[in-house]
């Protein structure tokens, strides 16, 4: 048997998690709320990952019971990196695919180095 003093603090533990949690579910909540508001301006497969973050959140939410955070934690990191355009398409950053030079016609030219398969 475990003494008195080990169980409070484990106890203690568990409280702190689950207070931390449900901080977490509370913050995801709000960012899911943002992205529906901007769900007019996403794409059919952005709102298909809309649909499954709110499933997700849903089972993290009915499901929590103080240690199961890591769902919640998965699913903010996957909203924080998936929506963080949708407010203003303007400052998506494409990156480099509509620009330099792909190469002439043969597999090795161009900004890939030279080569002549």
């Amino acid at each position: 048997m475990q003494s008195p003093s080990r169980l409070k603090a484990a106890t203690a533990e568990a409280d702190r998690k689950k207070r931390e949690g449900e901080e977490k579910l509370q913050e995801l909540e709000a960012r899911l709320a943002q992205a529906r508001a901007n769900e007019h301006l996403m794409d059919p497969y952005q709102r298909q990952r809309l649909r499954e973050y709110e499933y997700q959140l849903g089972n993290a939410r009915y499901g929590f019971f103080g240690g199961d955070w890591l769902t919640a934690l998965l699913l903010f990191e996957a909203l924080d990196n998936d929506y963080t355009y949708v407010g203003d398409p303007s400052s998506f950053d494409a990156g480099d695919f509509g620009g330099g030079d792909w190469g002439g016609g043969d597999f090795g030219g161009g900004d890939f180095g030279g080569g002549g398969f």
